[in-house]
């Protein structure tokens, strides 16, 4: 007597659903991402190294924000704050402040507190190169950014300021 097992067919449903229930799942994660996002969004702050003055990035939870000027506010304050990273120095002196900040089409206007130049000898870099990380760090992380213009004390630093002649009269 010859013995064959008969093959079964298994029915569509039964084949096809542990795809749709992976599909489901992925339905559901990317429902609750859109309605309701994370607090936090990941942004690369650049800082130097403590034994040279190459930039390299860090990795930083940022508050989340709707708001452009916020967004880039928080991202300046968190350069200031420094970095969590042993191997990293510091791009600019602690006591440094945001005065103020501004949006413009596509253009950053970031005034600094005079407190940027006068650099405490925990920052190892000059103030050319700390300010070009900031604006490195902005122009990496805000795509949309075309320009970044830094002030300090609302100056543009190592330009020379605008004065009148002195004959004339205004």
């Amino acid at each position: 007597m010859d013995y064959t097992p008969a093959v079964t067919d298994d029915s569509q449903l039964r084949r096809h659903l542990p795809g749709l229930l992976l599909l489901l799942c992925i339905g559901i994660a990317i429902g609750f991402f859109l309605i309701w996002p994370p607090e936090r969004e990941a942004r690369t702050l650049f800082f130097p190294g403590n034994t040279d003055s190459t930039l390299s990035g860090e990795r930083r939870l940022v508050p989340r924000s709707s708001d452009r000027n916020r967004e880039i506010y928080l991202v300046v304050e968190e350069l200031i704050l420094g970095p969590a990273d042993i191997r990293h120095g510091r791009l600019v002196p602690r006591k440094t402040r945001i005065s103020s900040l501004a949006i413009v089409d596509d253009t950053v206007y970031v005034d600094l507190s005079p407190e940027m130049i006068f650099g405490e000898q925990e920052v190892r870099v000059e103030v050319a190169e700390g300010l070009g990380g900031i604006e490195g760090t902005l122009l990496y992380n805000f795509r949309w950014l075309e320009r970044v213009v830094l002030t300090i004390g609302g100056q543009e630093p190592f330009v020379p300021s605008f004065r009148l002649p002195e004959d004339s009269t205004v």
